[in-house]
């Protein structure tokens, strides 16, 4: 009888280590990442737009701490009111630098979580404390950027319908991923973010006053599906395929 209790222990005991082992997350993946703002316009009132980003993403891994590196694939505004719209100009995508972003998992109530540190990203400047440093006001701030090459300073962001011109920028974007592991090769969450600019420059007078932007009120609009895909898939792939990679 002892014998038996022990063959049985010994069977179970694997099945019972590998239900809490985190599940193996390295390798090549894309991810959709969709932020949801409400800006208040001058002459127009709330205007809802839809920040939609494709990245190429390859993940390493030791035990339960993951390593992101992000490469910017391609970005898309979507706004609810057509006299209201902005984008960024081309070279945007092209000469943004990589991220590095840090998670865990996390197992809880039987299932494997996500939790990645807060990132923040600086665009249009370079600050030596960019958690905390103040933002440029003055193109001529040595620590200024043209970060899109353009020939512009900071972040261009092209604005048309009611008013129209540009803008130039800096912004302190901050991050926060958190979510549910489905698969090893799915993790579906929500994005906790905020946003921070200065004006530096507008080609219209009434650009100079940026609009207050917050993130949407419902925390289900800003959110984030990540998909395993082949190693080697590039950019141009994952944007031809997103529409079946990130379906919901």
């Amino acid at each position: 009888m002892a014998s038996a209790l022990w063959l049985a222990a010994c069977l179970l005991a694997p099945s019972a280590l590998a239900a809490t082992d985190p599940p193996d997350l390295s390798g090549t993946w894309g991810r959709l990442d969709v932020t949801t703002s409400v800006s208040q316009v001058p002459m127009i009132g709330d205007v809802t737009t839809t920040y939609r980003a494709i990245s190429r993403v390859q993940i390493a891994q030791t035990g339960t701490k993951l390593t992101m590196e992000e490469h910017l694939c391609v970005v898309r505004f979507e706004s609810d009111h057509s006299e209201a719209r902005s984008s960024l100009v081309e070279g945007f995508v092209a000469t943004a630098p990589p991220l590095e972003r840090h998670a865990r998992l996390v197992h809880k109530g039987g299932k494997w979580r996500l939790d990645a540190s807060e990132l923040i990203e600086i665009h249009g400047a370079r600050l030596e404390h960019p958690d905390k440093d103040a933002l440029p006001t003055d193109p001529k701030d040595p620590r200024v950027r043209d970060m899109d090459h353009d020939g512009h300073p900071g972040l261009t962001v092209n604005v048309a319908g009611l008013v129209e011109g540009s803008v130039h920028l800096v912004q302190r974007v901050r991050t926060l991923l958190r979510g549910l592991v489905r698969s090893a090769d799915r993790i579906d969450g929500l994005i906790t973010w905020s946003r921070a600019q200065s004006v530096l420059e507008a080609t219209n007078l009434f650009l100079r006053n940026t609009p207050s932007t917050v993130p949407h009120p419902d925390p289900s609009r800003s959110w984030f599906r990540a998909q395993r895909v082949r190693p080697g898939t590039d950019c141009a792939t994952l944007v031809a395929d997103a529409e079946r990679l990130f379906a919901r």
